[in-house]
């Protein structure tokens, strides 16, 4: 192969590379941030012409014991509006008792049982609305403690960009 068809592969490959980091950011999919204890996803989906962000605060397979989780979730009330919250906890005879606090503060507490909840189970799940006018980007940030049998109380602070196109 002659030098200038090495060359003419190398822009394709890196050309395909780049296009497709590229739509991996725009697509809007994201990884998980995580602690040893819980990670923190942050997913925009389409509905009814609107669209929803789920926040998801998950315990970590493999990490710490989960008996209670603490926690506030800060958000743009300008952009995101509060619905609701589900959780696991039942699983590990647990209950989920959330409040919005105000506008743009979501305060939540997962206790009950002294059993730990199950690797990978969902601590929390909140859905916000963001209507179809919202445009910009957004930081969810979520924050506490979680506790376990042995009254360690761990400390976790996490966020999530939220990118709502425009």
């Amino acid at each position: 192969m002659s030098r200038k068809g090495v060359v003419v592969l190398a822009v394709l490959g890196l050309a395909i590379v780049a296009g497709g980091i590229w739509w991996w950011n725009a697509s809007g999919r994201e990884v998980e941030v995580r602690n040893n204890d819980v990670g923190l996803r942050a997913e925009v989906r389409p509905r009814d012409g609107e669209r929803e962000v789920l926040v998801d605060l998950q315990a970590v397979a493999g990490g710490g014991p989960v008996v209670t989780v603490v926690s506030e979730l800060a958000y743009d009330p300008k952009l995101l509006r509060f619905e609701r919250c589900e959780s696991d906890a039942a699983q590990a005879g647990k209950q989920l008792h959330v409040r919005e606090v105000e506008p743009g503060r979501v305060r939540a507490v997962v206790a009950g049982s002294l059993d730990p909840m199950p690797g990978a189970s969902k601590v929390l799940a909140c859905v916000f609305a963001a209507p179809a006018a919202a445009r910009g980007r957004t930081v969810v940030r979520a924050r506490g403690e979680v506790a376990d049998t042995t009254y360690v109380d761990r400390p976790f602070d996490l966020q999530r960009e939220v990118r709502l196109g425009g």
